[in-house]
């Protein structure tokens, strides 16, 4: 309690003193701790705004699509078109491993209208309950997903993003409207809710239209489909699940297994992975970069207390004369640094707090996500000001407890 009392009054005088001195050392450490927090916040909110968007597409979901062999096989000559059946999907669902459900996902261009209100929208055919279960879109109270009896009589219900049901009704919350889909009348049974769709309240589900796929082949006569999705059961195995699948239909549609060309898959785990092991090299790069920002700083406060140590010599041999022993010497000037330290550092933060509160209003999430630090990190910003400080002022402390009293004195 000495030593800091001590270190407390002498700073209170070098401030007084030497106030320019003294807010330069503190705007160093100030600015490298605004530095590092704020790539921190970034690298934090950029990571999270690309796992939104990943989850936009469902959550361990795989996108598969049929194209045009690139290789002959078996008799077939390259350049051969593949489409897909129901029992190709079907032998899918009985024969890969690990899968855990599997939907068609047919899409038309169809004119959707409600009263005068006339719209675009991209709809698809979807497989109930498998479709629901592996994009997982969220429901708003009071509607429902599309369900096995919607497909198994062909009926003319429609689940339909947040913003085309405003658009074209007027309500956010439309349940059992009629809208017209290439002027057939079909009903709305459920609306997605913005609020806890994966992402926010961006992207394609928010004006699609969904609808059983009987009835869709029904309006538009389409019964082949070159794409799919589904979800492995065990999604650290989807790599054997996606495997299995091309291994299935390769064998139906007799085209070389190692024929990229034929089948291609999205795997949104794999994606996520490696989105995953991408931000943390970024993070770390950023972090590593605010890091020096902050050394640099610490450097800035080292050399300053070096110039006090010169200054003070004649007080520090006084001091050692009537009997301070090096140790109270030493542990007040290490703690003179550590308050400075933690001074600069605690603007810092407050300044990298207050700009990551401003800066949503710039409305840039879509790009660059929300900036944000978790505890975690405001733990580790706290553990470096204080490595920082310590190595800052640990020299020239110690070159001041070892100093010779009688020698001292004489400067």
């Amino acid at each position: 309690m000495l030593a800091l009392k001590i270190a407390i009054q002498q700073l209170l005088v070098d401030v007084r003193s030497q106030r320019l001195r003294t807010l330069l050392t503190v705007l160093g450490i100030t600015w490298g701790t605004v530095a590092l927090g704020l790539l921190l916040a970034f690298g934090r909110g950029l990571h999270q705004n690309m796992r939104s968007q990943l989850a936009r597409a469902g959550e361990n979901v795989v996108f598969a699509w049929t194209g045009s062999t690139y290789k002959s096989w078996e008799g077939f000559k390259k350049g051969r078109p593949l489409q897909l059946t129901d029992e190709d999907l079907e032998a899918v669902r009985n024969q890969a491993v690990n899968l855990g459900a599997i939907s068609t996902g047919q899409h038309w261009n169809m004119m959707a209208t409600c009263g005068t209100q006339s719209i675009e929208s991209d709809v698809t055919g979807v497989t109930a309950p498998d479709y629901f279960a592996i994009r997982r879109l969220p429901i708003l109270p009071g509607g429902r997903a599309l369900v096995p009896r919607d497909i198994e009589e062909s009926r003319r219900v429609a689940f339909v993003g947040y913003r085309i049901a405003e658009q074209l009704t007027g309500d956010k919350n439309p349940v059992g409207k009629e809208i017209l889909l290439q002027n057939f009348s079909f009903i709305i049974v459920g609306v997605l809710d913005p609020e806890d769709q994966p992402g926010g309240d961006e992207g394609w589900d928010s004006d699609a239209v969904v609808i059983p796929i009987t009835t869709f082949r029904s309006l538009t006569g389409q019964q082949k489909f070159r794409f799919f999705l589904f979800k492995p059961a065990d999604p650290t195995r989807n790599k054997e699940t996606v495997e299995s699948v091309r291994g299935v239909l390769a064998r139906r549609l007799q085209f070389d297994p190692t024929d990229k060309g034929a089948l291609d898959f999205d795997d949104f785990t794999e994606f996520g992975r490696s989105a995953d092991a991408f931000m943390t090299a970024i993070a770390l790069l950023l972090g590593v970069s605010g890091l020096l920002t902050l050394v640099a700083g610490g450097v800035g406060v080292s050399n300053i207390m070096r110039v006090t140590v010169e200054e003070r010599t004649h007080e520090i041999g006084i001091k050692m004369a009537l009997g301070a022993r090096s140790g109270l010497i030493l542990s007040s000037f290490l703690l003179e640094t550590i308050i400075l330290t933690a001074a600069g550092g605690l603007i810092g933060l407050l300044a990298a707090y207050g700009t990551i509160g401003v800066f949503p209003r710039f409305d840039l999430k879509q790009y660059v996500g929300t900036p944000n630090l978790s505890l975690g990190y405001y733990l580790l910003i706290v553990t470096l000001l204080g490595l920082v400080g310590l190595a800052a002022g640990y020299g020239p402390a110690k070159r001041a407890s070892r100093m010779d009293p009688v020698f001292a004195m004489k400067l």
